[in-house]
């Protein structure tokens, strides 16, 4: 039993800090994140879990973060890392948008993380995907991964759980979709990559944004990652009970 208590929770640290060796490592997002462009707006969408080496340190984390009313960023990283550059942008945008007195492009968002993550890329391990909606250019995504680099693309998916879903992409995107085909794409390949990615959970979230209003949606799977966990805990569960009878 102590064996197993010790492969479950990992080398004990040494000296007066008894805490599991897993307590000390980066808050990860372990992530899928994708956006797609299409005719009036953008819809984008990721999982909810974050990791802390192999362990779930949240189930229903919001990667999909406000920069400004049009204007979002997914993140996949570091928590810590994303959070503190989309803290950064935030600030920057807003003040660049009383300077016009209009709302702020796509664009000038997309380059401020880009700056960042170029500056700090020794630092930092941030992916963003930039996506929103202005007037100028209509639904646009943005591309930023880990090192700083900035492309547009049509439709962009990071995260460690993206590797999963690229023959799906590839499969069921196609130029000019509607908001709807949009929608069911992103929903279905955060629900294909729950089935996959052990690092994932059940929950997606997913935004569309349009020049005149942002719709938010929660979707709920059920994945073999979950369904697996169920059983090890209720298989633990019984082994012990029994033992206590013998």
């Amino acid at each position: 039993m102590a064996a197993a208590t010790a492969m479950r929770f990992g080398q004990l640290s040494s000296g007066s800090d008894m805490a599991p060796d897993w307590t000390m490592k980066e808050v990860s997002t372990g992530t899928t994140i994708m956006a797609v462009e299409y005719d009036g707006g953008v819809v984008i969408g990721a999982d909810s879990r974050t990791t802390t080496g192999a362990y779930i340190a949240n189930r229903v984390t919001d990667k999909l973060t406000p920069i400004h009313d049009r204007i979002f960023c997914c993140r996949s990283g570091s928590a810590a890392d994303t959070q503190a550059i989309a803290d950064v942008v935030t600030y920057q945008l807003g003040f660049h948008s009383i300077e016009l007195d209009e709302a702020p492009l796509v664009q000038t968002a997309a380059n401020l993380f880009k700056a960042s993550c170029y500056r700090y890329r020794e630092e930092l391990m941030a992916g963003i995907i930039v996506a929103g909606w202005d007037k100028r250019r209509g639904g646009q995504v943005y591309s930023v991964p880990i090192g700083g680099m900035l492309v547009r693309q049509p439709v962009s998916v990071g995260g460690s759980g993206s590797t999963y879903i690229y023959g799906y992409m590839d499969s069921n995107y196609k130029p000019n979709m509607t908001k709807d085909q949009c929608l069911r794409l992103v929903s279905g390949g955060t629900h294909t990559h729950t089935h996959t990615h052990t690092h994932t959970h059940t929950h997606t979230h997913t935004h569309t944004h349009t020049h005149t209003h942002t719709h938010t949606h929660t979707h709920t799977h059920k994945s073999w990652s979950s369904v697996l966990e169920k059983s090890l805990f209720s298989f633990t569960h019984i082994r012990q009970h029994n033992k206590q009878y013998k």
